[in-house]
């Protein structure tokens, strides 16, 4: 029910202890507590005549049996917020304007219920329907937020991860977009099939390749940047080959220089994860890139070990001479003379080209 002040309302009661007090009637010249309105609280005061008693609060009146309960202590002779305990005799009891619940107004300020606020502090209802402090936050980027079931508000900063909605337009240093690819689309402006974004000097633009923007393959490349044409098939690309025309260049896939007696080693390799010794003069090359399919050329030279054909009586250098093809791996073997004798030499070199 409504809280309910009205003026000149005093009645007197001879109730006794802590509990309800019942009235008895107004006294001259004061309405009585009907004014107030049955079910009504209102703040009370209840002074024992000719005692050292009294009781601020706040009451709820009822009709029938013009009782008035005592809810809250605000102060008392016992000490808030402990009731008085009313010894026999008369007491007066009459609303008031507690100081406890007032707002006062002087030349220069409002005393904000006595809880100290200063510039800047916030008031805001509590749970238990009571005001209280929210003092100011000088730090900057700070927002007033809501903190969730308490709905008590609080200072926050600003977390792009949590209660942002809506896109950042291109003014503020966005792209207007709320997804990865649609805010990439916007960025690129017109988007080209075949296009790529380049820088012009100037700006960042979506723009077909450039002969400018090719570099140098190495520091022994003839030619210029401007000779170099697109490929897009399979895996090559064409140049200008210093023969006269842009033709296209096939790349060495993979090679390998390894020690092919006793212990074999790698000296120096490319796309070659390993080595396998199968037997005498049987090697595997094992890449560390699988080749797109087996019909690569396989280019083999050797050194370091002379056999003697002995159908001819020939000294042969040995070298890498039958090969047997896979994606992942080729097999190298030696041989020489007419019975494809197997040997090892010292050194091997093996290059894949496709």
């Amino acid at each position: 029910m409504p809280l309910v002040l009205a003026d000149r309302v005093k009645e007197t009661t001879a109730t006794t202890g802590t509990g309800t007090v019942t009235l008895a009637g107004a006294a001259a010249g004061f309405q009585s507590f009907s004014v107030i309105g049955n079910g009504n609280t209102t703040y009370y005061t209840i002074v024992g005549q000719g005692t050292n008693e009294w009781e601020i609060g706040i009451g709820t009146y009822t009709a029938s049996g013009t009782t008035l309960s005592r809810d809250t202590v605000l102060a008392s002779s016992a000490g808030a917020p402990t009731k008085t305990n009313f010894s026999s005799g008369t007491k007066d009891v009459f609303v008031t304007y507690t100081a406890a619940r007032s707002v006062n107004v002087d030349g220069s300020s409002i005393d904000t219920f006595g809880l100290g606020a200063a510039q800047g502090d916030l008031l805001y209802a509590s749970g238990t329907d009571n005001f209280v402090l929210l003092p100011k936050n000088t730090t900057a980027t700070r927002y007033l937020a809501n903190t969730g079931t308490s709905n008590n508000p609080a200072w926050s900063q600003i977390d792009l991860t949590n209660g942002v909605t809506g896109a950042l337009p291109f003014a503020n240093g966005g792209t207007g977009q709320t997804t990865r690819q649609a805010a990439m689309d916007a960025l690129a402006g017109a988007v080209t099939s075949g296009q790529y974004l380049r820088g012009d000097g100037t700006d960042v633009v979506m723009s077909a390749i450039q002969a400018a923007d090719v570099p140098t393959l190495n520091q022994n490349t003839t030619g210029s940047a401007g000779s170099v044409t697109g490929n897009a098939t399979g895996s090559t690309f064409g140049f200008n080959s210093g023969y006269g025309s842009v033709a296209t260049a096939f790349g060495c896939r993979a090679w390998v220089n390894f020690n092919g007696t006793g212990t074999i080693a790698i000296r120096g390799s490319g796309n070659v994860s390993s080595l396998t010794d199968n037997n005498v003069g049987n090697y595997t090359v094992n890449f560390s890139n699988s080749m797109p399919d087996a019909n690569y050329a396989t280019l083999t030279a050797g050194n370091g070990s002379t056999q003697a054909d002995p159908a001819t009586t020939v000294a042969w250098i040995g070298t890498a001479s039958n090969t047997t093809q896979n994606t992942s791996n080729c097999v190298i073997k030696n041989i020489y003379g007419p019975g494809g004798t197997a040997f090892d030499i010292a050194k091997i070199c093996v290059a894949i080209l496709r």
